[in-house]
């Protein structure tokens, strides 16, 4: 098991196949509902405590985020859950296809989100645009855009538009006057 600190409150921890297969897991069988996996973690989070005592990422609750990994054992992020106190949604909306993406824009645009401050990066079978909203869309795939989730885009991603991303899509499209 490999522990990295990737930011002062998120950690980063690897365990590979042989890991897994030693707590009679496999990478298929993580789930948050399957309960050797929830054990895991527990596992995991017991002996980092003493090494970890006094850090941010124990305080309080914990956001666990697992992925898989190149050598078929996973990829756990965890960090402190931070609460919001204003209305706003530091989102990531994940899309699979252009048009996608320029209709969540168009919308995006109609709800005055601002655009300065909007991104967009690639993966191999998706799109996803990081904003802050004003509220929920209904119909769009959104996650909190909180540390796990963004050293997930992070580390898997491409950034396609780095800022202004929702004007500029909309400009890309043939939208000469925004909608």
């Amino acid at each position: 098991m490999h522990i990295e600190h990737i930011s002062k409150s998120t950690l980063k921890i690897t365990v590979s196949a042989a890991e897994l297969s030693s707590m009679g897991l496999r990478r298929e069988d993580i789930d948050g509902k399957n309960p050797m996996s929830r054990l895991l973690v527990s596992e995991i989070l017991e002996k980092l405590r003493p090494q970890l005592d006094g850090s941010s990422v124990m305080n309080g609750e914990q956001s666990v985020e697992i992925f898989p990994s190149r050598d078929s054992g996973c990829v756990i992020y965890i960090s402190p859950v931070y609460r919001k106190q204003d209305t706003v949604l530091h989102s990531i909306i994940t899309v699979y296809s252009v048009n996608s993406l320029i209709r969540l824009c168009r919308i995006l645009y109609r709800m005055s989100v601002p655009s300065a401050q909007t991104l967009v990066t690639g993966e191999k079978c998706c799109l996803r645009l990081v904003a802050s909203l004003p509220r929920e869309i209904e119909g769009y795939n959104i996650v909190p855009a909180d540390e796990n989730a963004l050293a997930f885009i992070n580390e898997h991603s491409r950034v396609i538009i780095p800022e202004n991303a929702v004007e500029t899509v909309l400009k890309i499209s043939g939208a000469e006057k925004l909608p």
